[in-house]
């Protein structure tokens, strides 16, 4: 049963994500840290992931495959650029240089994402900074934030099958 949503703020470059789940901390954490649990909520509601490569330290690649409804295979790349467990992941993106993009990758953008415990649960808040104003624009114009929504709410049944012991 989902209880909560995906609170958005944009603010100039900066578009701000924050969710609390009912769960503890360290196992919000690990659906991050551990490829098989990020692999099963990563991409929006109707796209699953089929892969997901971690090398989880900074200067470390982040590598995904998300696969719309249509059968088609969207790539990221990202890079870690700071890990603190189990407090805030840091990264930026790195759109990789593939025919998907025909020469015009999304606009590379770093995101910080802070793991803050409060009574009965993990608040995580996320803040993915654009460029510039423009590119942020076009990236909420575009589905980031309501992919991203969606991405959380599938974090969240996630998280209720692993307290449930599923």
């Amino acid at each position: 049963m989902l209880t909560q949503t995906t609170k958005v703020v944009p603010a100039g470059r900066t578009l701000t994500f924050t969710r609390r789940f009912r769960a503890p901390r360290l196992l919000v954490w690990r659906t991050f840290e551990e490829p098989y649990l990020l692999a099963q909520w990563w991409g929006p509601v109707g796209f699953t992931c089929p892969d997901v490569r971690l090398d989880f330290r900074i200067g470390g690649e982040w590598r995904t495959v998300i696969r719309s409804p249509d059968g088609v295979d969207i790539p990221s790349v990202y890079v870690f650029t700071d890990i603190v467990k189990p407090e805030r992941i840091a990264y930026r993106s790195d759109p990789p240089d593939s025919d998907f993009w025909s020469g015009n990758p999304p606009p590379a953008y770093s995101t910080v994402i802070e793991f803050i415990e409060y009574q009965g649960g993990t608040e995580l808040v996320m803040r993915s900074e654009f460029d510039t104003e423009l590119e942020a624009f076009n990236a909420m114009k575009h589905g980031f934030a309501d992919g991203t929504s969606q991405s959380h709410s599938k974090l969240e049944r996630l998280l209720e099958q692993q307290l449930q012991g599923n």
